[in-house]
């Protein structure tokens, strides 16, 4: 009986450390830094974009990038989606700093 409880709980753990892998994994994989996009907007080339450098996408200056800005720097409508993360389908400055790219 402890035996089996010990098997169950293991693969339990296994499943959820495989389901944990699958979702952070895709979420990471989202930006593609050695993509041309990523690599265009990284001006000082450190594998990271600053806030400084996410800055520039914002064609009218009004703090808030839209889908339409974004796009015109070939940004996969995936990572836009990840970044956007009230669904409005603009990117604040707020989302972009906690974008993590």
């Amino acid at each position: 009986m402890k035996a089996s409880k010990i098997v169950l709980a293991v693969v339990i753990i296994a499943i959820a450390g495989y389901i944990a892998s699958k979702y952070f994994g895709a979420r990471a994989s989202a930006v593609d830094k050695k993509a041309q996009w990523y690599i265009k907007l990284d001006k000082n080339g450190d594998g990271s974009l600053s806030i400084e450098e996410l800055k520039i996408m914002d064609a009218n200056g009004d703090g808030v990038l839209t889908i339409e800005e974004a796009a015109m720097y070939q940004i996969p409508a995936e990572v836009l989606k990840e970044w956007d993360a009230n669904g409005d389908g603009s990117i604040s400055l707020k989302e972009l700093n906690a974008c993590g790219c």
